[in-house]
């Protein structure tokens, strides 16, 4: 379902206003809906119905994020169904990988994932 700020009908209209003698472009929202809109709400509106976000993307740290992911599929795929009998509750952090060729559709998830990226 979605949000109600997004099902209220609004209209913006950029009013200039003159304080001192720094110029300040205030929105004006008109809320159509029973619903109180929060102050943030409000601030969203009133950027205007273009507005987009935008943040940076670090691809380098996406690769750091996506080798790891891609690690733990492939203990995760090594070890299933095995049971263990180890009575350590605490080890050390282990670098281990295991054989990348054990499964191969991880492999290609991984390129797939690179490439659409990319």
């Amino acid at each position: 379902m979605l949000h109600p700020v997004a099902l209220c009908l609004i209209r913006a209209q950029r009013a200039s206003v003159h304080k001192e003698k720094n110029k300040k472009e205030e929105s004006v929202v008109i809320n159509l809906l029973q619903k109180k809109l929060s102050p943030n709400e409000i601030s969203l509106l009133s950027k205007g119905l273009s507005f987009a976000p935008s943040c940076r993307f670090n691809f380098f740290q996406f690769q750091i994020d996506l080798e790891r992911f891609i690690r733990k599929l492939h203990i995760q795929t090594f070890f299933h169904g095995r049971e263990f009998n180890d009575p350590l509750i605490v080890s050390p952090k282990s670098s281990w990988v295991p054989p990348t060729s054990f499964d191969p559709t991880i492999n290609v998830f991984k390129k797939t994932v690179l490439k659409e990226v990319k």
